[in-house]
């Protein structure tokens, strides 16, 4: 968990931060399901890049559809998820889903208000729920 509590509150630009969580460990963090169309769910990270200048929040997730065959949701295509100001991932109007990258899913919500280069500027911070960190001590109590 170390390599985690090193990483709160550090600011990064949005442009660099994808790098720094590809080399975490991020897998004991549970994720959040949100239902899409009642045939669809979207999966998606529980920690997110939150960007304090747009007051938004990015996930990493991954949507799936119902399988009348395999009885369950199948992944069907890896997404950037946006969610704005306290949106909650169950509320799905709020939702902007992005095939790509955090940049380039920024790139397509804003539409142009932004250059990429400015997008790949935006400060930003990773953000990893406390019950993760206070659940860690527990064990190695």
């Amino acid at each position: 968990m170390e390599g985690k509590s090193q990483h709160m509150g550090t600011i990064y630009r949005l442009g660099k931060v994808e790098d720094i969580l590809a080399e975490m460990d991020l897998s004991e963090v549970a994720d959040d399901v949100a239902e899409i169309d009642g045939e669809g769910q979207v999966v998606i990270s529980g920690w997110y890049v939150y960007v304090s200048e747009l007051d938004i929040r990015l996930y990493q997730g991954m949507v799936g559809y119902w399988d009348k065959e395999m009885q369950g949701y199948m992944p069907e295509l890896l997404v950037t998820v946006v969610l704005e100001g306290g949106a909650k991932p169950e509320n799905t109007d709020h939702i902007y889903l992005g095939q790509g990258g955090m940049v380039v899913t920024m790139t397509n919500w804003l539409r142009g208000r932004l250059a990429v280069d400015e997008i790949e500027q935006l400060k930003c911070k990773i953000v990893i729920p406390d019950d993760i960190f206070i659940a860690e001590r527990q064990k190695e109590s």
